[in-house]
């Protein structure tokens, strides 16, 4: 699974919060966050999955895993989890005008996404010339 997201489109809670967010991943140097990874199943339920990959955030390439909700969505899947993160580990840092040392490590990210199958049409290979 790869996702990509636009990071100019990232929202929270409130105006102020995405403001300041924006600022601080510097959204307009780092316009995109990427996870490449795969989906395992967790602990036998159907309705629950380990996501495990790499997350290209601000510039930095770091390991993550998390677990996700699974439901179905019409032709594909909806995962959606919510776990913390460590913004220093990803460079992220304020200003001191904006309290960098006042601000905690860790930041929540909710990821709620619908995935459906690539649709991708593959040429038939043509028949080698018999000798």
């Amino acid at each position: 699974m790869r996702v990509d997201v636009r990071m100019p489109a990232f929202h929270a809670e409130n105006d102020f919060i995405t403001d300041f967010a924006a600022r601080m991943l510097e959204v307009a140097r780092y316009p995109h966050a990427v996870l490449d990874a795969k989906l395992e199943p967790f602990d036998g339920d159907p309705k629950r999955c380990r996501v495990t990959g790499n997350m290209l955030l601000h510039g930095v390439l770091r390991g993550i895993h998390f677990v996700a909700d699974v439901v179905e969505s019409g032709d594909g899947i909806r995962l959606r989890a919510v776990f913390d993160m460590s913004r220093t580990a990803f460079g992220i840092h304020a200003s001191a005008d904006e309290g960098e040392g006042i601000i905690r490590d860790d930041f929540t990210v909710t990821f709620d996404f619908r995935a459906t199958p690539e649709h991708v049409e593959v040429e038939p290979e043509p028949e080698p010339d018999a000798p």
